[in-house]
């Protein structure tokens, strides 16, 4: 593993936001974990003056004000102490790990922690540490840190339906509408053809030419075990789903996929084209268990996990 130089405030501002709204783990100077949460970078006069998040050309302007670590939606709520915190940031790349050693948190309201102490100005070497680490490093510490129980996604109060399987579909439809995708329409149960759900999505303001909708079908295959999915129980449904005209084709899943499945995915259209005529996309577990781990989806994470 290889070490960056020593971190000044400096620096860490220019980082800030890689790390900033990342999943942080919390643990004691014992290095026992404790608990999970957010991760922010907050001065304290813009803090005071709005409550809002820096951006980082807010924070190259303001060099000079005291900067806090702030620690947001504790999944347990702790006591004021010195915790350890480790936070890492995805990048196409590289990867990066910040540690903050030993630092005294005030617990500041419900599920919050800030540290005692603004981050030093000159001398950041004893605070942080930071240091690059790779993807499978990367992927072990999301999955340490975040606990995606399919067998038991939650059911809430809120939901279309009494079972999992509908919880997995809610859960689909809130990444999906955080696209701003238009008109999307679940289908009831028992009359499906081939989807659960269809939108549209305009591509105009990406694409000038583009003078109509693009539309998609979505299927969604849930399962307790996360057991297999098979080519045959996918295939009769994709066939199905010819009737209702569509661009794209997204199946999304919690379903275990062996390589000849996702092979076979991929490659459907160049082999059946008569029948398969349309573009298809995959997301599978580990697909949204990455972007469930982003901070911007964490109100949809701990609405159906624990």
């Amino acid at each position: 593993m290889d070490t960056n130089p020593p971190v000044t405030l400096q620096n860490l501002l220019q980082h800030l936001n890689k790390f900033n709204s990342q999943i942080c783990s919390i643990y004691n100077n014992q290095l026992e974990f404790l608990t999970r949460g957010m991760f922010f970078i907050e001065s304290d006069d813009l803090y005071e003056a709005s409550g809002n998040l820096l951006e980082s050309s807010v924070v190259f302007q303001n060099n000079n004000s005291n900067h806090y670590v702030i620690i947001k939606n504790l999944h347990n709520e702790i006591i004021s102490d010195s915790y350890i915190i480790h936070i890492m940031s995805p990048g196409v790349n590289n990867f990066l790990k910040l540690t903050v050693n030993e630092a005294y948190f005030d617990s500041t309201g419900s599920k919050t922690l800030t540290s005692r102490e603004s981050i030093p100005q000159d001398n950041c070497n004893q605070y942080f540490l930071m240091e690059n680490v790779t993807k499978l490093q990367y992927d072990q510490f999301i999955n340490q840190s975040l606990n995606f129980d399919w067998e038991n996604i939650i059911v809430p109060s809120t939901c279309t339906g009494t079972e999992k399987e509908d919880a997995f579909e809610d859960l689909v439809q809130a990444l999906l509408q955080r696209l701003n995708v238009k008109n999307y329409d679940r289908i009831g149960k028992g009359a499906d053809r081939g989807r659960d759900a269809s939108f549209e999505m305009d591509l105009a303001e990406w694409l000038p030419r583009s003078t109509s909708p693009i539309k998609w079908i979505v299927q969604c295959k849930y399962s307790k075990t996360s057991a297999n999915l098979l080519k045959d129980e996918i295939f009769k449904e994709m066939v199905t789903v010819i009737m209702h005209n569509p661009d794209f084709y997204l199946l999304v899943t919690n379903r275990k996929l062996t390589q000849d499945f996702i092979d076979w995915f991929k490659t459907i259209q160049n082999i059946r084209n008569d029948y398969i005529p349309y573009k298809r996309l995959l997301l599978q577990k580990e697909d949204l268990e990455a972007i469930l781990s982003l901070g911007e989806y964490t109100s949809i994470r701990e609405k159906y996990f624990k």
